[in-house]
């Protein structure tokens, strides 16, 4: 069994125990029966870890990435989403360059592109351009591409199709209502499709933007083109936010993993104390809120993987 079998069999255990605390501590409370308690929370307990690991596995089949990959991805993109918008505008086009320069040479023959290098002679409805602005960057002299930064927009054009580039790293999920305030101002501008760089997407309808197709490159998808072409963001030149946090952001730092295991001890040791002091029910109540809280720091990290 790998590592992170183990780690992951380690977590399922440990939700199982603390379901079963709860349900034997709250049965037998009511019922004062230790083996009628005892039964219930195996059965509930055993139940519960069967649909949570069928429902996390339906959606981790989905996640192509190792555990490790996982972890590297999303450090990679927080780094990327904290540079500068030149930087990671900059990062945007090195990769298109790599990547459109690998297309062109697959949407042509060899043999056929060889002769273009060596005869300079570009293919028809070809994008020409004599006098580039300083940063634009073209990787073949008579390549079908070219891809432009200019005055903070990316474009790019490709195999005669015309690209806007579009950061919206801001969104943990885009949906609907951020697609149309993203592109509301812009679906009048003379491009033929839209890229857009976030996080993940939602449930959204892009045929409701008529005569423009509508691209997203996830935070999946950015991994691999870095992994791929070896660009990756620079960590020495972060924007820190110092804007005061969000509650959002409070409660997922609550229940992060490794606050687990402190609130399952905590809980379990006042739940055990509730069988030997006074006021029995206090001290069950709270020690059923710390289990639970350990049960959604892991509950969370399902959801994350």
């Amino acid at each position: 069994m790998s590592r992170f079998g183990i780690v992951n069999l380690v977590d399922k255990l440990f939700v199982t125990i603390g379901i079963f605390l709860l349900v034997f501590a709250w049965v037998n409370f009511y019922l004062r029966n230790l083996w009628i308690s005892f039964i219930f929370g195996i059965i509930i307990s055993f139940a519960a870890i069967y649909l949570i690991s069928f429902f996390m596995g339906k959606k981790n089949k989905k996640l192509a990435l190792t555990k490790q990959e996982n972890d590297e991805m999303n450090k990679l993109f927080y780094t990327f989403r904290l540079n500068s918008k030149a930087d990671r505008l900059k990062l945007i086009k090195n990769l298109l360059v790599k990547e459109l320069d690998e297309q062109f040479k697959k949407d042509i023959s060899a043999q056929e592109f060889d002769s273009i290098v060596e005869q300079k002679t570009p293919l028809k409805n070809n994008f020409e351009s004599e006098n580039l602005q300083k940063n634009t960057k073209i990787t073949q002299k008579n390549a079908n591409f070219c891809v432009e930064l200019k005055n903070g927009m990316l474009t790019y054009n490709f195999l005669g199709k015309t690209h806007l580039v579009i950061l919206a790293t801001q969104y943990e999920v885009i949906n609907q209502h951020d697609l149309i305030n993203l592109l509301d101002e812009i679906l009048n501008v003379n491009f033929d499709e839209i890229d857009i760089i976030c996080a993940s997407v939602g449930n959204v309808d892009t045929n409701i933007f008529k005569g423009k197709k509508i691209n997203f490159c996830d935070k999946h998808a950015l991994y691999t083109l870095i992994k791929k072409h070896g660009i990756y963001p620079d960590a020495d030149r972060l924007e820190l936010n110092t804007s005061k946090p969000k509650f959002i952001n409070i409660i997922k730092a609550m229940f992060t993993p490794n606050k687990a295991r402190g609130y399952f001890l905590s809980g379990l040791i006042i739940i055990f104390s509730s069988i030997i002091l006074p006021y029995h029910i206090y001290y069950l109540v709270f020690g059923s809120v710390l289990i639970m809280f350990s049960l959604a720091c892991k509950l969370m990290q399902y959801a994350k993987n």
